[in-house]
């Protein structure tokens, strides 16, 4: 089996990320793996701002805590100053054209007094008909941000 990564997300960045709206995914930190590389999206049971509406109709407020699908990053860019630097990426991949809902604000927010960070650039997406128990990836919790775990098969 091939190495992979679960990404804790909170319920409002991944109803986001499942409609192609957030195409990058910002983090402190990356894994020491090469892209490309398959993520896990786990949704928190954080509570969420913003609602979405299931598949019956109804308006949730709260995060599924489960795996609601997986993708590819298939580039990690990197985050100086709040804005990625425009000579060691395409223009096609930059922050701003790909995820429209962070803003430089929001982001420096999140990295706070890091001097780094990275941007994982959301490919391939699948949203799982059905969620998934993180059981089914051998974890007995969710990480705090991200964690490897083995690639599971469906």
């Amino acid at each position: 089996m091939n190495k992979a990564v679960m990404l804790s997300i909170r319920p409002e960045w991944c109803a986001r990320i499942a409609i192609g709206e957030k195409t990058v995914e910002v983090r402190k930190t990356r894994p020491k793996i090469e892209p490309p590389f398959k993520c896990y999206i786990y949704e928190t049971k954080a509570e969420s701002e913003i609602p979405w509406v299931d598949e019956e109709g109804h308006f949730i407020y709260k995060g599924r805590g489960a795996v609601i699908g997986e993708f590819v990053c298939d580039h990690v860019m990197p985050i100086f100053n709040n804005t990625l630097l425009p000579a060691s990426i395409p223009d096609e991949l930059v922050l701003e054209k790909l995820s429209p809902c962070l803003t430089d604000r929001e982001i420096k927010e999140y990295l706070g007094n890091r001097s780094k960070g990275y941007g994982w650039h959301i490919s391939d997406l699948v949203i799982y008909d059905t969620t998934r128990p993180l059981s089914d990836f051998g974890l007995k919790r969710p990480p705090q941000s991200w964690c490897c775990v083995q690639e599971v098969r469906k």
